[in-house]
């Protein structure tokens, strides 16, 4: 059953305040106060109250994850699956909860993107793929804390990517190994072939081709 920091407080035999100390890792309590009133806290299954405890220090606790589809492509990127799967588990081991920011073809092409990330209340952002401009100009004039995994958007802070250049040169040499010589990389029509991860496989596939002494094309998967 599920208690209150006053239950919590009167089991422990100290004052609420002590107990809302403890549990918030502040100064003033004696430590082996603070080990039993976490203890019981565990014990009790005490949970802070997510709205409250958002009033009082101006968080939320929430991450958006904000994740570009179209409607050709709707959550056919297996990626998309296991990273936001990865991303959850994190988030909640450390007391987070994602908030998924779905962005459709109709709302890209809006001017509403602003007030659509505005709308929602978390404490920062992680971008899953290539975004437009408008919303990476967006996400930028808000202010929040960012992370932009595999994307186009660039910053030594904030950006997490694949090593798309390893990726060719393995897939070219597994190529090669298997004895072809003639190298095509098909790949996604403009303007998605814009995307970092097309330019960096090419450059791998590219280079063990020289190497090897392939010949080497790229094809768009409408030719």
């Amino acid at each position: 059953m599920r208690c209150n920091q006053k239950q919590l407080a009167e089991a422990a035999g100290v004052s609420q305040k002590t107990v809302n100390l403890a549990l918030r890792g502040k100064p003033g309590v004696n430590p082996k106060t603070r080990e039993r009133i976490i203890r019981l806290a565990r014990d009790m299954g005490y949970k802070p109250h997510a709205a409250a405890r958002a009033m009082v220090s101006a968080k939320t606790s929430q991450i958006g994850i904000v994740l570009p589809v179209s409607h050709e492509r709707e959550f056919h990127n297996p990626m998309h699956f296991e990273t936001i799967s990865g991303i959850n588990q994190r988030l909640q081991l450390n007391g987070y909860v994602p908030c998924l920011a779905r962005l459709d073809d109709f709302t890209l092409n809006s001017s509403g993107v602003p007030r659509l990330l505005r709308e929602f209340t978390v404490d920062g952002y992680i971008v899953l793929d290539d975004v437009p401009d408008v919303v990476a100009c967006a996400l930028t004039d808000l202010g929040l804390p960012t992370i932009w995994v595999d994307s186009n958007h660039w910053d030594e802070q904030g950006c997490l990517r694949r090593d798309e250049l390893s990726v060719g040169k393995m897939a070219a040499q597994k190529a090669v190994a298997a004895g072809a010589g003639n190298l095509i990389f098909y790949q996604y029509p403009q303007p998605k072939a814009e995307h970092f991860s097309h330019a960096e496989r090419m450059s791998g596939i590219e280079t063990i081709a020289i190497a090897a002494q392939c010949e080497y094309r790229c094809v768009s998967r409408l030719q």
